[in-house]
């Protein structure tokens, strides 16, 4: 009986540098759609509204955070069509849920998106580093993220239903957990079949839009002080 084949480094390299050539073309994509729109002033007729209610921000972090879902959705998706389809909404759905923060942001200080995306980015890169010089080190983490990840979505919810605004150490918590999931993505996608890349870059960019948006509550309550 012969062995099963094996799959070569060239097909696993390859296979990684999908991941990440899908995920450079999903952030290039949502910020220059997002740049474009406020640019355009876009934003500025809800911003106007929202001005006067920032805790109703926290409501577009509900929607946020529901869409961190969506990359346990894409088990159910086995196609590539299927699985841009769902990639490509939900950098929509975050472009849209960002216009109103970012065009706050820049009102009071312009370049806030620039400054808070580098933060991002950097951040991104040094946490793909950490997990690729300890590798299997974070890939048990998974499980318990997703119910970390249960448990704030759960915190907001109560947080919201009693009143309350989530402050500072919510949003801290929001970025330790995505940074977290970084580092435990990073290093099990290496181990996803082929075929996968775009599902495995839709978990990478969902961590990177949860870092960023709480950067940007972070920078906002920082603002109104």
């Amino acid at each position: 009986m012969s062995a099963p084949p094996v799959r070569s480094r060239t097909t696993a390299r390859l296979s990684i540098s999908g991941v990440y050539a899908r995920l450079l073309l999903g952030v290039a994509v949502f910020v220059a759609a997002l740049t474009w729109l406020v640019e355009r002033g876009a934003g500025d007729q809800l911003a106007d509204h929202l001005a006067d209610h920032p805790t109703h921000l926290a409501i577009l972090g509900g929607f946020l955070l529901l869409s961190w879902m969506a990359p346990r959705w894409l088990r159910t998706i086995r196609t590539q069509a299927g699985q841009w389809a769902l990639y490509l909404a939900v950098i929509a759905v975050n472009t849209l849920l960002f216009l109103t923060p970012v065009t706050l942001a820049e009102r009071h200080q312009p370049g806030t998106l620039v400054q808070l995306g580098g933060v991002t980015l950097a951040a991104f890169v040094a946490l793909t580093a950490l997990a690729t010089a300890l590798p299997g080190r974070f890939r048990a983490w998974r499980r318990q993220l997703n119910w970390l990840g249960l448990a704030t979505l759960a915190a907001f919810l109560a947080a919201r239903a009693g009143g309350v605004t989530l402050g500072v150490w919510y949003s801290l918590a929001l970025i330790a957990l995505a940074g977290a999931a970084i580092l435990s993505d990073t290093q099990r996608i290496r181990t996803w079949p082929a075929g996968r890349e775009t599902a495995a870059a839709l978990r990478l960019f969902s961590s990177l839009t949860t870092v960023l948006w709480h950067l940007l509550r972070l920078s906002r309550r920082h603002q109104l002080r």
